[in-house]
């Protein structure tokens, strides 16, 4: 029996600071297109990218197109396209940074969740200090160098001791 190229170990979920879709793609079409480009069949990947929509609540906007979407649906079918291919490994950069503080949430939970769920390794990037206080072990980065890193054992999803989140 042939390995399941799109399920592998060491499969790698990318989510941007942007929701980078591509416009002429369909929601369910943009989800897919990982699974596709690692040889899923379409009716795989169509099957795969409808259900990462529903774990991201956006299972009824699949034949919208990108310009159809709010920033917070955008950045949602994003996250979705990154969890539809069950990476091991999920780096996300700023993938906050340009949402407003619900949506901003809304996408930290599903990322942090996911991570959770698919026992998949979260590189974060931010900027955002109380997404950051969610993470067991941070590293802070000063003019290009590392200057530091932190462990809390705190569960991933929780805040830290002592630090300061924003609701």
């Amino acid at each position: 029996m042939a390995a399941n190229p799109f399920g592998r170990p060491g499969s790698v979920g990318m989510v941007f600071q942007g929701p980078s879709l591509l416009p002429p793609l369909d929601v369910t079409e943009n989800v897919a297109l990982p699974l596709l480009l690692a040889h899923a069949t379409a009716s795989e990947a169509r099957e795969r990218a409808m259900m990462a929509l529903r774990e991201v609540g956006l299972d009824g906007i699949g034949s919208r197109l990108p310009e159809e979407l709010s920033g917070g649906q955008a950045q949602r079918v994003a996250v979705a396209r990154a969890l539809a291919i069950k990476p091991k490994l999920i780096l996300a950069d700023e993938p906050t940074g340009q949402l407003d503080s619900a949506h901003a949430k809304d996408v930290a939970d599903l990322l942090l969740s996911a991570a959770t769920r698919l026992g998949a390794a979260l590189v974060l990037a931010t900027h955002d200090q109380a997404l950051a206080g969610r993470l067991p072990i941070r590293w802070r980065v000063a003019d290009g160098r590392l200057a530091g890193a932190s462990t809390t054992g705190t569960p991933v999803g929780q805040p830290a001791a002592g630090d300061r989140t924003e609701d």
